[in-house]
């Protein structure tokens, strides 16, 4: 008998967690009808190829979310919570991502120029081959995370935290550079800002 209570209360205890876990209906209802869903429960919603342009998601909850290929030009994601989501392949031009959290999202091949990261939390994440150009980094951190080949030219990346993460064969053009850390972040074959070569051995400098 006392298994049988335990194992309802796990399943019961499961069961919570996974809702807990869900996003609401009536809240990714509200975001597809109005284009606006602050402070909305959307974890894990699927909203592939989603056209969304100018939504208004501010401090919304987007975790584990599926947003491949949506058109989300000009969004404002200001202080949401997208940990563990997928905007691979993305429109997201113009978008406001300050202070929100990004931490382990994948952003493969998205397009993010002129974008508003300041102040962002995108540790561990990969952003393989998106475009950043004059983009807004100042004060945001992208420590451990996977910029291969990304386009960050003319960026602003004042006090950006690149610490440990993989930059190599990016474009850092006409990028602003001020107080950026740069720790233990591999730079090897990176455009550097004054259109030079980082050569090998570019680990946490622009060896040239």
């Amino acid at each position: 008998m006392k298994k049988l209570i335990l194992c309802f209360a796990t399943l019961f205890s499961i069961t919570i967690s996974f809702q807990s876990f869900a996003y609401y209906p009536e809240d990714l209802n509200r975001l597809l009808t109005t284009n606006s869903c602050e402070e909305c429960n959307l974890i894990g919603a699927e909203l592939q190829y989603a056209v969304l342009k100018g939504a208004i998601l501010r401090s919304a909850l987007l975790s584990n979310a599926d947003l491949q290929w949506a058109d989300m030009w000009a969004c404002s994601f200001r202080k949401a919570v997208l940990n563990n989501a997928d905007l691979s392949f993305a429109v997201l031009s113009h978008a406001n991502f300050s202070d929100a959290v990004l931490k382990q999202a994948v952003l493969n091949q998205t397009q993010l120029d002129r974008t508003d990261f300041r102040g962002a939390f995108v540790e561990n994440a990969s952003l393989i081959r998106s475009s950043l150009t004059y983009s807004n980094l100042k004060g945001a951190s992208f420590g451990k995370s996977d910029l291969r080949w990304v386009d960050l030219s003319h960026a602003n990346l004042t006090r950006t935290n690149f610490s440990g993460a993989m930059l190599q064969n990016s474009n850092l053009t006409g990028a602003t550079l001020d107080t950026t850390y740069l720790n233990k972040t591999n730079l090897e074959g990176a455009i550097w800002i004054d259109g030079s070569i980082c050569q090998k051995g570019s680990i946490g400098y622009c060896k040239q």
